[in-house]
């Protein structure tokens, strides 16, 4: 039984260092210029906070003539070049104050990306300032967590434990 309690202790022990999961954010906006369409995707943040970056940006839906298929459901953070990347996030999900402009010129046709709380644009094709559209406001809608698979374990085994130390109460 001693060995029971120690990989019990063990078990906490090793839990408390869980990192807290990412934050994981859906954004949607419909474009209303040159490129008429729904723009659909994801941002990734580490963690809650003020002037936060997003570590992933994923474009799920967009316009045609603005990111080639090839692009599509592809994480645009590695190729992508940003010329502000921060946003005020809560640890539930919510969004305030996003301010995003991604200029990535290694696809073709190019791809602009700008999200504020001023408006939001979208831009293919060659990216020249009159290609961009402006837009209805975008929705930032936060995608519920699901427990890491360490979690559970610890949840488990926590349990594991009490039952076993009840029992042998019991008897």
């Amino acid at each position: 039984m001693n060995t029971l309690k120690a990989a019990a202790a063990l078990l906490l022990l090793l839990g408390g260092t869980a990192q807290a999961a990412p934050i994981d954010v859906d954004f949607s906006f419909a474009s209303m210029g040159a490129y008429t369409g729904n723009v659909t995707g994801e941002l990734v943040f580490a963690a809650a906070g003020t002037d936060v970056a997003a570590t992933g940006i994923y474009i799920y839906t967009a316009p045609a003539g603005t990111v080639g298929a090839a692009f599509l459901n592809v994480n645009l953070v590695p190729s992508s070049l940003f010329n502000d990347n921060q946003f005020t996030v809560s640890a539930s999900g919510a969004v305030s104050q996003p301010f995003l402009s991604l200029v990535d010129e290694t696809m073709s046709p190019e791809f602009e990306l700008e999200l504020d709380y001023y408006n939001v644009n979208l831009a293919g094709q060659y990216g020249a300032a009159e290609d961009f559209g402006g837009a209805s406001a975008i929705t930032f809608t936060p995608v519920a967590t699901v427990p890491e698979p360490a979690s559970m374990a610890l949840l488990g085994g926590a349990l594991l434990t009490l039952g076993m130390t009840r029992r042998r109460w019991q008897v």
